[in-house]
């Protein structure tokens, strides 16, 4: 999975790095650029992080269906929206300015999280499947019966049975 346009790792990499930057830059934006303490910075990043969590939360009791490039890419999008609410800030820029667009940004951010662990749940179901079949057909290949292979697949993983006529390392 991944590789080219659209690919997986391309596009975790790419919320990954929004995340990190947002969140490493928005403290150091608030303590050094508009000069307000350690609290204050983790105060607004809070407003990201409550509602990234919340949301995520809710989108998962509610069972809302989200899935597809078109729901990311809004999401994403989203997240653009409320990092542009932050501009205009200047030094005299209260920090708390900085709070519309970190929940919106938050809210966005849970809807992808959301999505993220969706896709990993059912990627690795998928995964489980075509190494079980791999694996299927490996035994086959190498002789062994029906049996042997259904006692194979209920131990549990890396366990062979036992056979006089043939040695496994």
């Amino acid at each position: 999975v991944g590789g080219g346009a659209g690919g997986v790792p391309e596009d975790a990499l790419v919320v990954g790095l929004g995340i990190i930057g947002m969140s490493s830059n928005v403290p150091l934006l608030v303590q050094v650029g508009l000069g307000r303490s350690l609290w204050a910075a983790t105060l607004v990043l809070l407003g990201w992080s409550a509602t990234s969590v919340v949301t995520s939360l809710l989108v998962r009791r509610f069972a809302i269906p989200l899935s597809g490039p078109a729901v990311i890419a809004l999401s994403l999008g989203v997240v653009g929206v409320g990092q542009l609410l932050g501009l205009g800030m200047t030094a005299a820029s209260s920090p708390w300015r900085l709070l519309p667009s970190m929940v919106v940004a938050g809210l966005a951010t849970g809807v992808l999280i959301v999505l993220g662990t969706s896709f990993l749940r059912h990627w690795s179901r998928v995964r489980v499947a075509a190494l079980e079949a791999e694996l299927k057909v490996e035994m086959v290949r190498q002789g062994m019966s029906a049996d042997e292979i259904c006692q194979v697949i209920a131990a549990r993983p890396g366990a062979r049975p036992a056979r006089r006529d043939r040695q496994y390392a």
